[in-house]
C-alpha cells in the first residue's frame, strides 16, 4: 500500500525528486552556483518554501490552533532564543541550524518508513536501527572526507575534519551495516514478509545519502538531491493529510496540492527576498538581531511542529496515517 494512494503519485513526489537530483548534479555539478533560476527553484519554492506549509495543519487549523498552548509559547521562545543568541555574538549560530535541518530530513525519511509499517500493520524496530544506520553514517562519514564540498569563512560551514582512514573506516562500518539489512530482508521474505514499500524507504534515502555524501563534490551534487527529497515529498505528504483531515476545505488531493504549491511559492520567494536585501548573518545589531530572530522562527516552529502533528499518538494520525 502506498501513502499517496497511487503508485504514479508516490513515484512523483516521493521517489524522482531525489533520482533526478542526482541526475541533474552529476550532469551540471555546478548549477546550483550558475543558474539562478535553479537556485530559485531548490531554495525557496523546495526548501524555504514547504515549511510554511505546516501552517496548514497548526495556525490554519483551528481545531489544532486551539489544542494546545505550544503553538503561542513555542514561537515567542523560539524568536527570543535566535534574537539572544545573534546579539550576543555567541558561536555557532548557523551551525545549530545545519545539524538541526540534517537531523529533520533524518527524521522525515524515517517517518515515512514508520508510516508504511503502519500501512503494512506491522512494526520492525530492527528496520527502523537499518534505516537510522544507513542513513547517520553517510553524514558522519562526509565530515572526514578529504574531498568535502566546504564553505570556508561562512557562517554555514560544517564541522569538517578530512582524515582517510577515519572516513574509510566509517564506509566500511556502513557496507556492513547494508550488507546486514540485505540478509536481514532477505529472511523476512523467505519467512514471507513481503513489504516492499517499507523496504523502497530504507533502499531509497541510502542510495539519496550515499550520493550526496559519499560521492558528491560540490554545492549542487550535496545539496539539492537533498532538497529535492525533503522538500517535494513533503508537499506530497502535506497533501495527503490534508484531504483526510480537512475534508470540507479541501475535497481533493488536486487542490490540496495546489494550495500547498501556492503556499510554497509565496512565502518561499518571500522569504528569499528578505535573504537577500534585509538580512546580514554576521552583523550582530539589534535590528538585524531582530531580523534573524523572526527570519529563523517559522524554521524552527516547522521542525518541532512537525515532531508533533505526524506522531502516531496525534489525534488526526488514525485519519492521515491508515489506507483510504
Amino acid at each position: 500500500m502506498w501513502i499517496l494512494n497511487s503508485p504514479i503519485l508516490e513515484l512523483s513526489f516521493i521517489y524522482i525528486p531525489g533520482l533526478l537530483g542526482i541526475i541533474i548534479g552529476v550532469m551540471f555539478p555546478h548549477l546550483g552556483n550558475s543558474s539562478l533560476l535553479y537556485a530559485l527553484l531548490a531554495m525557496s519554492l523546495i526548501d524555504s518554501g514547504h515549511v510554511y506549509t505546516t501552517f496548514w495543519r497548526t495556525y490554519f487549523h483551528k481545531k489544532e490552533l486551539i489544542s494546545s498552548k505550544r503553538y503561542v509559547v513555542f514561537p515567542v521562545l523560539s524568536f527570543l532564543l535566535f534574537f539572544g543568541w545573534n546579539i550576543s555574538s555567541l558561536p555557532g549560530l548557523w551551525k545549530f541550524v545545519i545539524y538541526s535541518t540534517l537531523f529533520h530530513h533524518v527524521r522525515q525519511v524515517y517517518g515515512l518508513s514508520k508510516w508504511y509499517q503502519s500501512l503494512n500493520k506491522r512494526s520492525d524496530k530492527i528496520s527502523d536501527f537499518f534505516l537510522y544506520s544507513l542513513s547517520i553514517l553517510p553524514i558522519a562519514t562526509y565530515h572526514f572526507r578529504p574531498g568535502a564540498f566546504s564553505q570556508s569563512n561562512t557562517p554555514y560551514d560544517l564541522f569538517l575534519f578530512p582524515d582517510i582512514m577515519i572516513a574509510q573506516l566509517l564506509m566500511m562500518l556502513f557496507f556492513g551495516f547494508l550488507l546486514g539489512w540485505i540478509f536481514y530482508e532477505r529472511s523476512l521474505w523467505k519467512n514471507g514478509v513481503k513489504e516492499k514499500n517499507r523496504v523502497i524507504s530504507i533502499a531509497y534515502p541510502t542510495i539519496i545519502y550515499s550520493y550526496c555524501f559519499f560521492i558528491g563534490e560540490t554545492l549542487t551534487q550535496v545539496l539539492f538531491p537533498l532538497l529535492f527529497v525533503h522538500g517535494i515529498s513533503y508537499l506530497g505528504i502535506m497533501g495527503i493529510a490534508l484531504k483526510k483531515t480537512q475534508k470540507i476545505k479541501f475535497s481533493s488531493f488536486s487542490k490540496a496540492i495546489f494550495v500547498i504549491i501556492l503556499t510554497a511559492m509565496t512565502f518561499g520567494i518571500g522569504e528569499a527576498w528578505i535573504e537577500q536585501n534585509i538580512l546580514d548573518l554576521s552583523n550582530p545589531s539589534f535590528l538585524n538581531s531582530l531580523f534573524i530572530g523572526i527570519y529563523l522562527t517559522p524554521l524552527f516552529c516547522h521542525y518541532y511542529f512537525d515532531s508533533v502533528i505526524w506522531k502516531k499518538d496525534h489525534r488526526e494520525s488514525k485519519e492521515i496515517l491508515t489506507a483510504p
